[in-house]
């Protein structure tokens, strides 16, 4: 198994080089599953809404947003640090990332607190197995996740705003997603 950490600061464009590395993996015919999590803004620029995006069928659905100061959580929603998720939303991602169908890859962005806790994608992120897997955290949590990734063949790329573009080239030669 080909095993890949991807880190960097928020906002940096870890999501982006995702999107990127599964247009590469596609365009060689590799089957890409997994999840990403993506941010819709509001006017000024501040995350609105979490969006859980399941990237084999490309269906969607909220799996958090920021905490309001004093709101009563709604039904199967739950508070974690300033943020609250919907369980539901991890069941479905969860699910997305343990089916049976056999992936060349599985990318999972992203990986924090949340799964350190045992809460989140945890089930998945630290039971499902692919040839090659792409887990992507922010910069801080490299040091937790790595202890838990150094079952195989292991690689942490740290993405910067100097490397960002070449990125996506460089994980899809670390995990070997050449033309088949």
């Amino acid at each position: 198994m080909n095993q890949v950490l991807l880190t960097g600061p928020v906002n940096s464009g870890k999501t982006t080089a995702c999107d990127k590395l599964r247009e590469i993996a596609r365009a060689n015919r590799w089957k890409v599953g997994g999840v990403t999590i993506e941010k819709e803004l509001d006017e000024n620029g501040k995350v609105e809404t979490l969006i859980l995006k399941d990237l084999m069928a490309g269906n969607r659905v909220e799996v958090g947003r920021p905490a309001v100061e004093g709101e009563e959580l709604p039904e199967g929603w739950f508070k974690f640090h300033k943020w609250i998720f919907h369980r539901e939303a991890f069941i479905w991602g969860n699910m997305l990332l343990s089916r049976p169908a056999p992936m060349d890859l599985i990318i999972i962005d992203e990986v924090g607190p949340l799964e350190m806790e045992g809460t989140g994608f945890a089930p998945a992120v630290w039971g499902v197995r692919a040839p090659r897997m792409l887990y992507v955290a922010r910069s801080g949590m490299a040091k937790h996740l790595q202890p838990n990734l150094a079952r195989g063949n292991f690689s942490l790329v740290e993405l910067t705003e100097e490397n960002r573009d070449d990125i996506p080239k460089k994980l899809a030669n670390i995990l070997e997603l050449t033309d088949r």
